[in-house]
């Protein structure tokens, strides 16, 4: 449900952008990493309206640790490929910087709703600019690549095709959620480690299945451009929203671990493509390898 959901969103939002031209431009890949994180989204909001607060804070930096590390590797593994550079050093320092803020306001005990709103703020003013800039119309181009039909749809069948798309967002997000608090209790692991994990890597399945069809078709602005937004979006949109619908409180959670290997690999990734053209095989081995040794010590 989530993946179909989410697969399904990308489409009609990239046709609703075709139907008005007036954000055509910027919105082609912005609202494909919009579409890929509305899992995330709908995910943290449903643990958190089920007072659950360890999920939504595991699923954030979970999905965030799953989409650089699987989402980065596997699109190696397809094709190697290069960072545009005002991506590697606007967007990447950006994401590196929401991360450290983000793991600092978990680790001193939670988000409060004034929090949540300063990222929404952030998430409004990020938006403002990567509309505004045109260097987005550059980078937004193949968009054919999601869409399998060469015709537009008309704007009844867009609206209708994403109001359909959130329900079976709605849906999976509500079943993903209650079945990993069972799953916890049950094999009487944390619920930190069960949205970290699990629920974390179904809500990044929409990221790797985009960034491995944008690598085998040789589209590496939309591998990059997916990973960096879809994280950005996780951290300002999903966090902020989060907070301001119910404050977070994580007294007694422990997130260090999580914590720790998500601003490292952030800052690993940042470093590579500031330093390296092309993010090789070799890489995206490193990467997908890194993400089954945290796994494993994070189930420790």
């Amino acid at each position: 449900l989530l993946s179909g959901g989410a697969k399904l969103l990308c489409s009609s939002a990239v046709h609703l952008a075709r139907r008005f031209p007036v954000v055509a431009g910027a919105a082609g890949i912005f609202l494909v990493s919009i579409g890929t994180s509305a899992p995330d989204l709908v995910s943290a909001v449903t643990a958190i309206l089920s007072d659950q607060p360890c999920i939504s804070v595991g699923n954030i930096l979970g999905s965030n640790f799953a989409n650089l590390t699987l989402g980065f590797g596997v699109a190696a593994l397809v094709s190697p490929f290069k960072c545009s550079k005002k991506i590697a050093k606007v967007e990447f320092p950006l994401l590196l910087a929401l991360t450290i803020l983000f793991v600092l306001f978990c680790l001193s005990g939670g988000m409060s709703r004034r929090s949540g709103i300063l990222f929404l703020a952030a998430f409004a003013a990020y938006l403002f600019f990567t509309f505004s800039q045109k260097r987005a119309k550059s980078e937004c181009g193949g968009n054919e690549i999601f869409i399998r039909c060469s015709e537009t749809w008309t704007a009844k069948k867009g609206i209708c095709a994403f109001v359909f798309s959130t329900i079976l967002l709605a849906f999976g997000a509500h079943f993903a959620v209650k079945s990993c608090c069972r799953m916890a209790d049950f094999f009487a692991v944390s619920k930190t480690f069960v949205g970290f994990s699990l629920v974390a890597f179904g809500t990044s399945a929409p990221e790797i299945f985009v960034v491995t069809v944008a690598a085998k078709h040789h589209r590496h602005d939309i591998c990059c451009w997916n990973i960096v937004g879809s994280n950005l979006i996780n951290l300002m949109l999903v966090a902020g929203i989060c907070a301001t619908v119910r404050p977070i409180y994580l007294a007694d959670i422990n997130f260090l671990p999580e914590a720790l290997a998500l601003v490292c690999i952030t800052l690993i990734s940042c470093c590579i493509f500031r330093t390296k053209k092309i993010f090789s095989r070799a890489c995206g081995i490193a990467f997908v390898a890194t993400y089954l040794v945290v796994m494993f010590a994070a189930k420790g």
